[in-house]
């Protein structure tokens, strides 16, 4: 079998199987068994509220119980809490407080008991002369469906790694000891308790709520609410800085790449969409060279094709001998079989990179691009974008100078998944496709110049 077919079918298979996990992977079912009763999670509701205006957020502080009940991060104009605390002190539940504001300070009294919220810089709320039995709730939901049933959940950190808990792990309780902080995070926000705890129970509920209770190991503490953006969490604490899903050690420094480089032309480019595009601009002029090479292997491939049929006609009944001489064929004429393939296999790692900054990262919240795309980390409304790639992915596949019709059926079969599943992946992330697509036909233009060019010459 032909080695370029082989990486072909491993790549697909690989493609595929990511994607599907992704995507399509086991979910929870809708159907609940009679026997088993429904777990309703019973949660505060303020009867009326305060409204108290800050630098950073527009708030709403139920007297009964002294809790903030409703929050909007002014910058993102995303409303995060809203009808429940955000955080619960049990034992203050049943008495009823004075709410004085003063600039970044908000004191709440009755007649024998006082606390306080300190709002200070990068999104911290210190919290005074609390109680250390706390409970905290989940955060709206305000992202990708997909992403936030995935990344949505408890977070906490042992010393030494952060991890995730999510919701739908948490419908069967989850526990943990001596956590060095904890919290709560959606797609794009986070709330977080910069204390150790001894305890921390959570726990969710038939309708999505998310319910976690602490024993704290002190009454003053920090905390952190708003956006998972790495720079901002690392100036609070340098051990908030992986609540951002960088993926895993192989993809991370990509990732890193890739997020840092749009930071850097956002700095001289207002719309992220136009940052995409000369994203993968930049990424076709660096692998240009390796394309061309691979080109120029795939040209050869189609001129000994004769000779390859003549081989595997003659060897037929030896494929150890097939693979030999087919081997000392593409010595011969300087031929690498894997050429068609390697610029694709080195795409990979940029592309789930690419995936992981596009899908989280706050840049991309709410960015618009233009015309219908107003969302560059949601999927496209009207799918316009998958469909116009995949045409350009199947005009790309036809320039290839490849002689292998399997290949080149391999080829359009890709650009037509590919179109099926980039219907739910960020509209970002489609236009980098589409730009890198387009491109790489401008790219082909090119390269059947040049080769024409040094035939006749």
């Amino acid at each position: 079998m032909n080695l370029n077919r082989v990486l072909w079918y491993f790549l697909i298979f690989m493609a595929g199987y990511f994607l599907w996990m992704s995507f399509f992977g086991p979910r929870r079912q809708n159907s609940t068994p009679k026997e088993v009763q429904k777990t309703v999670l019973h949660i505060p509701s303020p009867d009326s509220t305060v409204a108290v205006e800050l630098q950073d957020y527009s708030l709403r502080i139920s007297p009964a119980g002294g809790y903030i009940s409703h929050i909007e991060i002014k910058k993102y104009g995303a409303t995060i809490v809203d009808g429940h605390p955000l955080l619960y002190f049990p034992s203050r539940g049943e008495r009823l407080y004075t709410i004085e504001a003063k600039e970044s300070r908000i004191d709440l009294s009755d007649s024998t008991d006082s606390f306080s919220y300190i709002f200070g810089q990068n999104y911290t709320i210190s919290i005074e002369n609390s109680d250390t039995i706390v409970k905290l709730y989940n955060l709206l939901h305000g992202g990708n469906r997909n992403e936030e049933a995935r990344l949505s959940g408890l977070i906490y950190y042992d010393g030494k790694k952060v991890h995730s808990i999510s919701d739908k792990k948490l419908k069967n309780g989850f526990s943990i000891t001596n956590p060095v902080w904890f919290g709560y995070r959606s797609q794009f926000f986070s709330f977080i308790i910069l204390s150790s705890a001894q305890e921390v129970k959570a726990r969710a509920d038939d309708g999505g709520n998310v319910e976690i209770t602490a024993r704290l190991k002190q009454k003053d503490y920090r905390t952190y609410l708003g956006p998972i953006d790495p720079d901002i969490m690392k100036r609070v604490d340098p051990s908030l800085y992986n609540v951002f899903n960088w993926g895993n050690f192989l993809i991370a420094p990509f990732t890193k790449f890739i997020f840092y480089t749009f930071r850097f032309l956002h700095n001289f480019i207002p719309n992220l969409g136009w940052v995409i595009i000369l994203f993968a601009l930049l990424m076709k002029l660096v692998f240009s060279p390796l394309t061309y090479t691979s080109y120029k292997s795939m040209a050869k491939m189609r001129e000994i094709q004769p000779k390859l049929k003549q081989i595997q006609q003659v060897y037929k009944d030896d494929p150890q001998k097939m693979q030999e001489e087919m081997m000392k064929l593409y010595k011969e004429h300087g031929v690498n079989p894997f050429g068609g393939c390697l610029p694709l296999l080195i795409q990979l790692p940029i592309f789930w990179g690419l995936y992981n900054v596009l899908k989280d990262s706050i840049d991309f919240w709410n960015a618009p691009f233009m015309l219908w795309i107003q969302d560059l980390s949601a999927k496209d409304p009207y799918y316009i974008l998958p469909i116009i790639m995949g045409l350009v992915t199947l005009a790309n596949t036809f320039m290839q100078p490849t002689a292998d019709r399997n290949a080149r059926m391999i080829g359009i079969i890709m650009a037509a998944v590919f179109v099926f599943i980039f219907m739910n992946f960020p509209s970002g992330l489609v236009l980098y496709w589409l730009a890198y697509s387009t491109f790489s036909v401008v790219e082909q233009y090119i390269f059947r110049r040049i080769m024409s060019a040094s035939k006749q010459g």
